[in-house]
């Protein structure tokens, strides 16, 4: 999916949990810690965009959001995004909720990444769903902003839709894993919109995350960080480093 492009294969990003088996607080404090990842997944999919809108689903938490293109941008400024306004516009208040917050990722990473697509009136439309609980020290929410991430940066044009495999490649049995392990809300929204889910979708997971080129995946892993931030403040990085660099 690239926007005004027609989609006959959806993207679907996948991202892992992560666990640290040595140093989760000493990391805090740049100390070296040892982590690695888990095969519980957040996916995005990317779905056609409504034109002028930038829209959010995250079933999990019965939220889905809408705006104009033109609200998301109000918040842009030249040194970057309005943070205040940002926060306003996502209801962020003294104690903001899990639900703020994720939508405060979203709209930050969407306005900083692609801001170009947004000034075409061009829009966004991102369904997210994870098996990842929150708040368990398992990186739900560097999953999230990884997977918000590498969608964002396929589609302003900044990292590549990573091939499908051909039937008789050695990766095909991981790719039909991919389809297989699709959560069934995804499968059946790109049923619904009339998207091929009976193969494998052009996807970032397990093995294939490393058919995108290391500077792609430090990009992703850069930007993931910053969603980490909006959520968090100050991250040690490690969540998200571990995500899209260690995927199992």
């Amino acid at each position: 999916l690239r926007l005004g492009q027609e989609m006959s294969c959806p993207l679907v990003v996948s991202a892992p949990g992560k666990v640290i088996l040595h140093g989760e607080h000493a990391v805090v404090y740049g100390k070296t810690a040892l982590a690695t990842s888990v095969d519980l997944r957040c996916f995005l999919a990317l779905l056609p965009p409504r034109e002028g809108c930038v829209e959010l689903e995250l079933p999990d938490i019965k939220l889905h959001k809408r705006w104009t293109c033109s609200e998301v941008m109000a918040v842009k400024t030249q040194e970057g995004a309005d943070l205040e306004m940002l926060r306003e516009l996502c209801g962020c208040g003294s104690a903001p909720s899990t639900e703020s917050l994720a939508l405060l990722a979203f709209l930050y990473l969407t306005v900083s990444i692609c801001d170009g697509e947004l000034r075409k009136n061009a829009g966004v439309h991102a369904l997210v769903v994870s098996s990842l609980p929150a708040s368990a020290g398992l990186g739900s929410s560097a999953a999230y902003s990884v997977c918000l991430a590498a969608g964002l940066l396929f589609i302003s044009g900044q990292i590549e839709r990573l091939p499908l495999p051909d039937s008789s490649s050695s990766s095909c049995s991981s790719s039909d894993s991919i389809s297989r392990t699709l959560p069934a809300l995804i499968a059946e929204r790109l049923a619904a919109e009339g998207l091929s889910s009976d193969k494998p979708p052009c996807a970032a997971r397990g093995a294939h995350a490393h058919a995108w080129s290391e500077a792609e995946l430090r990009l992703v892993n850069k930007w993931g960080l910053e969603g980490e931030r909006m959520i968090h403040g100050t991250p040690s990085g490690i969540d998200n480093s571990v995500v899209p660099l260690a995927s199992n």
